[in-house]
Order: C-alpha cells, then structure tokens, then sequence
C-alpha cells in the first residue's frame, strides 16, 4: 500500500481518501474525512471488522479500500440513525426533502420544527424498531441543514 502524504504538494498523509471513494451527501463538523486515508493506511487492505464511533458522515468506513466483512457504525445522533435508514429504505423520498435552496428563514425554521421536543422523543422511540424504514422529511431536511448551517450545534 501506497504511504499517504501530509499535504496537498504530495509530501508525507493524503487526506482525500481513496480515489474515486464513497462520501456522505453532507458535511460533517468535525468529520473524520481528513484522516481517512491514514487510518486505511495504518490498517492495511484486509480489515476483517471495522467499526466507526461517532460515525456521522460516516466518513472513514466510506472511504474504506474494500469493504471489512463486518462494518458497525456507532453514533448516539438520532438524526445521524434516520438519515441512513431514510436513505437505504426510502432514497428518492429523503432525496426530494433535501433539495432546497438555502434560506436562513427556512433554515432556522427547519431546526426548530426538528429539534421540537415531542418530534425528538418520537423519533427516538421509532428508531427503537430496527424494521422501521426511517423518516425521509426529517432525514432530507437534517442533511439539507448539514449543508447550510456553519459550524456545530445543527
């Protein structure tokens, strides 16, 4: 395997990822896609079992050089859990939701409609059934709100 470079003009950790990788549809604040290539790098090819905490983006399993025969992805986010059921079980309808302009109204409007405390607590004890497919409005509009908002708290 190829050592990664450190920076852009190619000296030493390469932080881009496998070429042609996987990537989430959304930034991640604090994501792990900068230190994607060296932590495939330090694992080698052949990882058997690959879990990511604090998954997200789920940035380092998608730019993995080949799939391990068992990849867990740990986040406690609810809104991290919908977005990838919505998207397995229901890709076209948590698609539409995303596709919107950016709008600071709608914006701050969308966070509060998803942080309400009642939705939460519903989203939460759905999510318990791992059968349930997902909600595609709250997926779509929580990955819209990845893109748009500035920094963390989204």
């Amino acid at each position: 395997m190829q050592q990664p470079s450190l920076f852009a003009d190619g000296s030493p950790i390469k932080s881009s990822g496998k070429a042609g990788g996987l990537r989430a549809p959304f930034p991640a604040f604090g994501g792990k896609s900068g230190a994607a290539s060296l932590v495939w790098y330090a694992f080698g090819d052949d990882v058997k079992h690959y879990l990511e905490p604090f998954c997200c983006s789920a940035a380092v399993l998608l730019a993995a050089p080949r799939p391990a025969s068992l990849e867990v992805i740990g986040d406690i986010n609810g809104y991290v859990a919908n977005f990838w059921r919505a998207v397995k079980y229901q890709p076209d309808a948590t698609w539409s939701e995303a596709d919107y302009p950016v709008s600071h109204i709608d914006l701050g409007a969308r966070h509060r409609w998803l942080t309400e405390p009642e939705r939460v607590r519903d989203l939460e004890a759905k999510l318990a059934d791992p059968e349930w497919p997902g909600d595609a409005r709250i997926a779509g509009w929580w990955a819209w709100g990845q893109c748009c908002w500035i920094g963390s708290g989204w």
